[in-house]
């Protein structure tokens, strides 16, 4: 799909300025300091918050149950205030009855085993089932608050790839047969791209592609079936950021979206360069998130995790290292030990035209 862009407004009286802010987690604590948290972060310069990243199982209860009083009411809060809500679709976590309900929708490791729920996406992206269900949030999400004029845009997801990035479900083994054929258009081609007249590989059709599942000790995976494995899983994801998106814009087509990477770490998993062009049809470069995860050690031997978000990319590598030159050359900023403290902060490029 294709969309004007359209900068996320802020809460001003001509809807310009600069946001700053970051995740805010209402639901995880007593409703009664909600009021404190909002006055804190007014005191603090906070405009902007995304909110509801994590919060499928509180707004969907049960199945046949929604409970959206709680999320109405921090909207409220925050609107008033004179801070605007980056509202995500809730599905990086599911509620626990749809796992009891339906297990079929969890990935597997490459033996087999079932990978449980009680995680960051702990769903196959390939799932039928659990795309009917997201999808269905999705849609009740964007048809109670995209006319709400204290949301002002959507966070799709957060960060794709963190726990589903390899699935090895049967699920994924029917779309990666499918991906096959999409790519290769006829057997003949696969195999010869792969080379499997290799150790008995050779395929009469689509229908006997295998995924690099564990084959025991001499587990050495084709490494043409390897890499095309390592491209379905990121287009996997991308599919599914895009059916978020596409069912959120039918309803609520004239507000941005946004959503966040993983790129400072081990965990940039994903081909963020074929994400682009659907991400940036409907968001300009500087409206794209990623996450910078970096560590500072303590005198005491401990270490503290400091994740930084920013949506300027032009910005964001000089901005990581600002700041840690400040963290470590200013004695009046104390990171919390021996837990990991974790700082969420975004920035917005200006929207000062």
């Amino acid at each position: 799909m294709h969309r004007t862009f359209k900068w996320p407004e802020l809460l001003t009286d001509n809807g310009k300025g600069i946001a700053y802010g970051g995740d805010y987690n209402p639901d995880q604590w007593s409703e009664d300091v909600w009021d404190e948290d909002v006055r804190l972060m007014k005191q603090a310069g906070v405009n902007t918050v995304a909110v509801a990243i994590f919060s499928w199982d509180r707004i969907q209860p049960e199945e046949n149950r929604w409970d959206f009083g709680w999320l109405d009411r921090i909207i409220d809060k925050l609107g008033k205030a004179g801070i605007a809500v980056d509202l995500a679709s809730a599905t990086a976590t599911a509620p626990l009855w749809l796992y009891e309900k339906h297990p079929e929708v969890l990935p597997q490791d490459k033996f087999g085993h079932p990978v449980n729920a009680g995680s960051r996406q702990s769903w196959s992206p390939t799932s039928p089932v659990f795309k009917e269900y997201a999808l269905t949030l999705c849609r009740k999400l964007a048809e109670r608050y995209g006319t709400n004029p204290y949301v002002t845009a959507w966070h799709m997801g957060n960060e794709y790839g963190w726990n589903n990035r390899y699935d090895y479900s049967d699920n994924a083994l029917n779309a990666f047969r499918l991906w096959c054929e999409r790519k290769y258009g006829t057997i003949e081609n696969l195999n010869k791209a792969w080379g499997t007249t290799f150790w008995g590989q050779e395929m009469n059709g689509f229908h006997e592609v295998l995924i690099p599942r564990f084959m025991g000790a001499d587990s050495m995976v084709n490494p043409g079936q390897k890499l095309d494995f390592e491209r379905f899983g990121n287009d996997m994801l991308l599919d599914f950021y895009k059916a978020e998106r596409d069912a959120i814009a039918e309803i609520c087509p004239d507000k941005p979206f946004t959503t966040n990477f993983m790129v400072s770490t081990d965990q940039c998993c994903m081909d963020y360069a074929d994400w682009a062009e659907n991400l940036y049809e409907s968001l300009k470069p500087n409206n794209l998130s990623p996450s910078h995860i970096v560590s500072r050690m303590e005198p005491d031997g401990t270490s503290a995790l400091i994740i930084m978000k920013f949506v300027n990319i032009r910005a964001n590598i000089a901005a990581k290292a600002t700041i840690l030159k400040k963290l470590k050359a200013s004695d009046k900023i104390k990171l919390t030990s021996p837990c990991e403290l974790f700082f969420w902060l975004e920035a917005f490029e200006s929207y000062l035209l």
